[in-house]
């Protein structure tokens, strides 16, 4: 699988959004995009469909790889403005609410109209995807960043909800559109959700600690880091269970790749 080949396709279709957007004056969907660090939710659609289909055409998926990078884009802005008007904290957000708004808004509408070149009937249920992973990231939001007592925040549950859902999605749109078996779904979601939620949580306790981290305002690391181990052993077993009936090289080499 050649995966640079690929994130060159995402990256030109990601530019053709920035580039409209720009065009129309919303120009903060074009630095949304570029602060994303990597393609990995795109890339896992793509690694999915890879070890699913029976005769892979990877041009196919470019658009739902870049569909879920676009919910990605959308989803990193709206949580920046949640911190930025409900974080008494210092930190180094100043977007315009008005902007983040329309921007965010331009980001997820394109995902979808990303997705009007898969065809009936992938259209649907991508898009039933794509729409399930909005509300459930959205909700996620709402109450992590608005509510009375951040004490009690789960974070756990938090990134369950938010980089987990992502991941899962990535997972469902890289099986559909393979036309995957109906019982492999239940696997490769928690692939997917197990994955990305792990990954994330490395990812932060990891980070330099003087940088901005759009993250639950109260977190107890040692309890993300069991959090991200259960969730990668999980991973790992739902992976194992694909592998005695598939070939799920593809996937294997990228979450072996980009730990």
């Amino acid at each position: 699988m050649n995966y640079p080949n690929q994130v060159a396709r995402i990256d030109a279709q990601l530019a053709s959004v920035a580039c409209t957007a720009d065009q129309a004056g919303v120009t903060l969907v074009r630095r949304t995009l570029e602060e994303l660090d990597d393609r990995w939710y795109g890339k896992f659609v793509v690694g999915v469909y890879g070890s699913l289909a029976d005769a892979p055409d990877i041009e196919a998926v470019i658009p739902a790889a870049t569909a879920i990078e676009l919910l990605r884009g959308y989803c990193r802005l709206r949580s920046e403005l949640l911190v930025q008007v409900t974080d008494e904290r210092a930190h180094s957000l100043s977007h315009d609410e008005s902007t983040a708004l329309l921007a965010g808004d331009y980001l997820y509408t394109s995902a979808y109209s990303l997705l009007d070149s898969l065809g009936y009937p992938a259209l649907g249920a991508c898009s039933e995807i794509l729409t399930d992973v909005l509300m459930d990231v959205t909700a996620a939001f709402v109450t992590g960043y608005r509510q009375q007592s951040p004490s009690k925040l789960d974070s756990t549950a938090f990134f369950d909800a938010t980089t987990g859902t992502i991941g899962e999605g990535a997972a469902l749109l890289g099986a559909t559109l393979a036309r995957a078996e109906e019982n492999k779904y239940e696997s490769i979601a928690r692939v997917g959700r197990g994955y990305s939620t792990s990954r994330q949580i490395r990812r932060i306790l990891g980070a330099d600690p003087g940088l901005f981290k759009v993250v639950p305002r109260l977190i107890d690391e040692s309890k993300l880091q069991t959090h991200a181990d259960f969730w990668r052993e999980n991973a790992e077993v739902a992976l194992c269970d694909l592998s005695t009936t598939t070939d799920v090289t593809p996937l294997r080499l990228l979450v072996e790749a980009n730990e």
